[in-house]
Protein backbone atom coordinates (compact mmCIF):
# COMPACT_ATOMS: atom_id res chain seq x y z
CA UNK A 1 0.00 0.00 0.00
CA UNK A 2 1.38 3.59 -0.73
CA UNK A 3 1.00 6.73 0.96
CA UNK A 4 -2.01 8.06 -0.51
CA UNK A 5 -3.54 4.77 0.16
CA UNK A 6 -2.93 5.28 3.98
CA UNK A 7 -3.98 8.13 4.26
CA UNK A 8 -7.15 7.56 2.30
CA UNK A 9 -7.86 4.27 4.74
CA UNK A 10 -7.29 6.81 7.66
CA UNK A 11 -8.92 10.52 6.73
CA UNK A 12 -11.14 9.67 4.12
CA UNK A 13 -11.63 9.91 0.28
CA UNK A 14 -11.00 13.14 0.01
CA UNK A 15 -8.89 14.50 3.31
CA UNK A 16 -11.69 16.85 3.80
CA UNK A 17 -10.98 20.14 3.64
CA UNK A 18 -7.27 20.00 3.38
CA UNK A 19 -5.69 23.05 2.36
CA UNK A 20 -1.86 22.58 0.58
CA UNK A 21 1.12 24.21 0.50
CA UNK A 22 3.73 22.87 -2.33
CA UNK A 23 7.41 23.66 -2.18
CA UNK A 24 7.91 22.18 -5.65
CA UNK A 25 11.45 23.10 -5.53
CA UNK A 26 12.16 20.27 -2.79
CA UNK A 27 10.02 17.86 -3.80
CA UNK A 28 7.35 17.99 -0.73
CA UNK A 29 4.12 19.74 0.03
CA UNK A 30 2.47 19.84 3.17
CA UNK A 31 -1.75 18.98 3.51
CA UNK A 32 -4.02 19.20 6.24
CA UNK A 33 -6.42 17.14 8.02
CA UNK A 34 -9.44 18.53 9.67
CA UNK A 35 -10.48 16.62 13.02
CA UNK A 36 -7.47 14.37 12.89
CA UNK A 37 -6.70 12.73 15.51
CA UNK A 38 -9.36 14.13 17.22
CA UNK A 39 -12.42 16.53 16.42
CA UNK A 40 -11.25 20.38 16.78
CA UNK A 41 -7.78 19.61 15.77
CA UNK A 42 -6.29 20.12 12.78
CA UNK A 43 -3.09 17.80 11.75
CA UNK A 44 -0.26 19.23 9.26
CA UNK A 45 1.17 16.58 6.86
CA UNK A 46 4.43 16.43 4.56
CA UNK A 47 3.64 14.47 1.06
CA UNK A 48 7.02 14.10 -0.59
CA UNK A 49 9.37 13.52 1.81
CA UNK A 50 8.79 10.01 1.86
CA UNK A 51 10.42 9.97 -1.81
CA UNK A 52 13.71 9.98 0.25
CA UNK A 53 15.07 6.55 1.36
CA UNK A 54 16.99 7.22 4.51
CA UNK A 55 19.88 4.79 6.21
CA UNK A 56 19.22 4.05 9.95
CA UNK A 57 22.16 3.55 12.06
CA UNK A 58 21.23 -0.34 12.47
CA UNK A 59 21.67 -0.30 8.24
CA UNK A 60 18.29 -0.46 7.72
CA UNK A 61 16.78 1.72 5.25
CA UNK A 62 13.77 3.99 5.90
CA UNK A 63 11.73 6.67 4.63
CA UNK A 64 9.35 9.70 6.59
CA UNK A 65 6.77 12.19 6.50
CA UNK A 66 6.68 15.06 9.50
CA UNK A 67 3.27 15.90 11.14
CA UNK A 68 2.36 18.55 13.48
CA UNK A 69 -1.22 18.88 15.05
CA UNK A 70 -2.77 21.75 16.75
CA UNK A 71 -6.19 23.05 18.41
CA UNK A 72 -8.20 24.06 15.25
CA UNK A 73 -8.89 27.36 16.99
CA UNK A 74 -4.88 28.23 16.96
CA UNK A 75 -4.48 27.78 13.92
CA UNK A 76 -3.38 31.09 13.08
CA UNK A 77 0.12 30.59 14.35
CA UNK A 78 0.40 28.97 11.24
CA UNK A 79 2.07 25.43 11.88
CA UNK A 80 2.82 24.75 7.84
CA UNK A 81 5.78 27.22 8.17
CA UNK A 82 7.02 25.88 11.21
CA UNK A 83 6.47 22.31 9.60
CA UNK A 84 7.99 23.79 6.17
CA UNK A 85 11.27 24.83 8.22
CA UNK A 86 11.93 21.65 9.52
CA UNK A 87 10.94 19.57 6.87
CA UNK A 88 14.00 21.95 4.54
CA UNK A 89 16.12 21.02 7.34
CA UNK A 90 15.40 16.98 7.05
CA UNK A 91 16.24 17.48 3.38
CA UNK A 92 19.01 19.01 3.56
CA UNK A 93 20.68 16.45 6.27
CA UNK A 94 19.05 13.97 4.66
CA UNK A 95 18.99 11.42 7.57
CA UNK A 96 16.48 10.32 9.58
CA UNK A 97 15.10 11.66 12.88
CA UNK A 98 14.84 9.44 15.20
CA UNK A 99 12.28 8.66 17.80
CA UNK A 100 13.12 10.61 21.19
CA UNK A 101 14.92 13.15 19.42
CA UNK A 102 14.94 17.07 20.36
CA UNK A 103 15.29 19.25 17.97
CA UNK A 104 16.24 23.31 19.33
CA UNK A 105 14.56 26.07 17.35
CA UNK A 106 15.99 29.15 16.72
CA UNK A 107 13.64 31.85 17.80
CA UNK A 108 11.11 29.58 19.01
CA UNK A 109 8.83 27.35 17.27
CA UNK A 110 5.89 29.70 16.36
CA UNK A 111 6.64 33.19 16.15
CA UNK A 112 6.12 34.86 19.94
CA UNK A 113 5.60 31.12 21.60
CA UNK A 114 7.28 30.00 24.45
CA UNK A 115 8.01 26.71 22.51
CA UNK A 116 11.78 26.63 21.80
CA UNK A 117 11.99 22.95 20.16
CA UNK A 118 9.88 19.97 19.13
CA UNK A 119 10.07 16.44 20.52
CA UNK A 120 10.03 13.74 17.52
CA UNK A 121 7.93 10.37 18.59
CA UNK A 122 5.35 8.54 17.03
CA UNK A 123 1.81 8.98 16.23
CA UNK A 124 0.44 7.66 19.49
CA UNK A 125 -2.73 10.17 19.38
CA UNK A 126 -3.81 8.41 16.15
CA UNK A 127 -4.72 4.35 15.73
CA UNK A 128 -1.71 2.32 15.97
CA UNK A 129 -2.49 1.39 12.50
CA UNK A 130 -1.53 4.70 11.34
CA UNK A 131 2.21 4.66 12.37
CA UNK A 132 3.46 3.75 9.06
CA UNK A 133 2.86 2.59 5.71
CA UNK A 134 3.88 -0.97 5.28
CA UNK A 135 5.68 -0.71 2.05
CA UNK A 136 9.63 -1.22 1.25
CA UNK A 137 11.27 0.89 2.27
CA UNK A 138 8.57 1.70 5.43
CA UNK A 139 7.23 4.91 5.71
CA UNK A 140 7.16 6.43 9.32
CA UNK A 141 5.17 9.40 10.60
CA UNK A 142 7.16 11.67 12.83
CA UNK A 143 4.89 13.68 14.82
CA UNK A 144 6.32 16.81 16.19
CA UNK A 145 5.56 18.19 19.66
CA UNK A 146 5.94 21.81 20.42
CA UNK A 147 8.06 21.25 24.17
CA UNK A 148 9.66 24.24 25.91
CA UNK A 149 12.99 25.02 26.79
CA UNK A 150 12.55 23.93 30.63
CA UNK A 151 10.83 20.57 28.72
CA UNK A 152 13.62 19.84 26.14
CA UNK A 153 16.13 20.55 28.91
CA UNK A 154 14.70 17.17 31.02
CA UNK A 155 14.43 15.54 27.75
CA UNK A 156 18.05 16.04 27.20
CA UNK A 157 19.67 15.06 30.32
CA UNK A 158 17.31 12.88 31.49
CA UNK A 159 16.33 10.96 28.49
CA UNK A 160 13.26 10.11 25.68
CA UNK A 161 12.06 7.64 28.01
CA UNK A 162 11.99 9.41 31.44
CA UNK A 163 10.15 12.75 29.72
CA UNK A 164 7.28 10.16 27.83
CA UNK A 165 7.04 9.19 31.54
CA UNK A 166 6.09 12.72 32.51
CA UNK A 167 4.15 12.77 29.53
CA UNK A 168 1.95 9.94 30.70
CA UNK A 169 1.54 10.65 34.62
CA UNK A 170 0.96 14.20 33.61
CA UNK A 171 -1.47 13.58 30.27
CA UNK A 172 -1.20 17.02 29.25
CA UNK A 173 -3.16 17.91 25.83
CA UNK A 174 -0.23 18.49 23.14
CA UNK A 175 -2.58 19.68 20.73
CA UNK A 176 -2.53 22.65 22.91
CA UNK A 177 -0.45 25.67 22.60
CA UNK A 178 -1.86 27.36 25.67
CA UNK A 179 -1.11 24.43 28.00
CA UNK A 180 0.38 24.08 30.78
CA UNK A 181 4.12 23.58 31.12
CA UNK A 182 4.66 20.19 32.48
CA UNK A 183 6.27 19.91 35.89
CA UNK A 184 9.44 19.11 36.04
CA UNK A 185 10.72 17.16 39.03
CA UNK A 186 13.54 18.75 40.65
CA UNK A 187 17.13 17.31 40.44
CA UNK A 188 18.74 16.01 43.38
Amino acid sequence: MGLVDHLRIHFGEDGGDAAAWSFDDAGFGIVTYDDQPVRGAITYLTMGLSRHVLEQRSGKSICQELLMSVRADQKEISPERSLASLAHDFLERHSPIPDGQVIGWQGGVFPGSRFTAVFCTSARYFPESFAHVDCDPPIVFVWLIPITESEATYCRSHGASAFEDLLVAQDPDLLDLDRPELTIPCSD
